[in-house]
């Protein structure tokens, strides 16, 4: 897809949503932060401050992209939203798409790890197979 220079520089030109009182935040006015959240959130693992800020800009807004490095938790980060808009109620079930079969065991023990309150069922087998799949109860 070519993409003209000029529509490219349109969005660029874009003013963009400023995330800075995240950045400037402490560690605990984040815990504060997430303390004042309704329901309360508990955590099954502890976040680091990263990933509280993440968290915060994520239960406020539904279409954030997490461009977090390797290793520094969006898994844990967007299993945590989406256990905290279930409890409050926001969604009732989610499609958590995995591209790479060999990744869904390691998304289910991340499921396991930080969310065990949620119930959840792999996706895998011929078309049938998952339409039933969908059909069951889970989160």
């Amino acid at each position: 897809m070519v993409v003209a220079a000029s529509a490219k520089q349109a969005y660029l030109a874009q003013p963009k949503d400023s995330y800075e009182w995240v950045k400037d935040s402490s560690p605990e006015d984040l815990d504060a932060s997430v303390g004042e959240l309704l329901p309360p959130m508990s955590f099954t693992t502890k976040p680091f401050a990263h990933q509280l800020a993440c968290f915060l800009i994520g239960v406020n807004r539904k279409d954030f992209l997490f461009l977090l490095d390797l290793g520094c938790g969006k898994t844990k980060i967007i299993l945590d939203i989406l256990y905290y808009r279930t409890a409050c109620g926001d969604i009732n079930k989610t499609l958590v798409v995995v591209p790479n079969v060999a990744n869904v065991e390691g998304w289910m023990r991340e499921c396991e790890t930080h969310t065990p309150r949620l119930t959840r069922l792999r996706l895998l087998g011929t078309q049938v197979q998952k339409m039933d799949l969908l059909t069951r109860s889970a989160d």
